[in-house]
């Protein structure tokens, strides 16, 4: 599952995008409103990953899942298995702490080891 991926996500309150890197285990990422994204995978027999990951929103900001603002970064997380194939560019639903998020993956480009 290692690789660059671009993500596009719908929620209750909006949509957005980003990108997050699948290295050596970890998550790391941003979305187009400057959340930051960070995690972990573990790779499965079956090819796909199960992934934790938690979003840092910064102050001040609403985000796609979530429309409380707050004058102090928060951090909203999340865990989900990720198929092998990405779901066939599917909306995969994924329930984050406040609630539930579709998100669409495709990767862009693997990373050597």
């Amino acid at each position: 599952m290692q690789g660059v991926y671009t993500i596009g996500f719908i929620g209750s309150k909006g949509f957005g995008a980003g990108t997050i890197f699948l290295i050596s285990n970890r998550v790391i990422g941003f979305d187009n409103r400057g959340c930051m994204i960070d995690g972990e995978y573990k790779n499965r027999d079956d090819g796909g990953a199960d992934i934790l990951m938690q979003v840092l929103i910064p102050p001040g900001m609403t985000v796609a899942f979530d429309n409380m603002i707050s004058d102090k970064p928060r951090i909203v997380k999340c865990s989900f298995f990720l198929e092998g194939d990405l779901g066939g560019g599917a909306p995969k639903m994924v329930q984050m702490e406040t609630g539930p998020i579709q998100i669409c993956f495709a990767k862009i480009r693997d990373i050597a080891q």
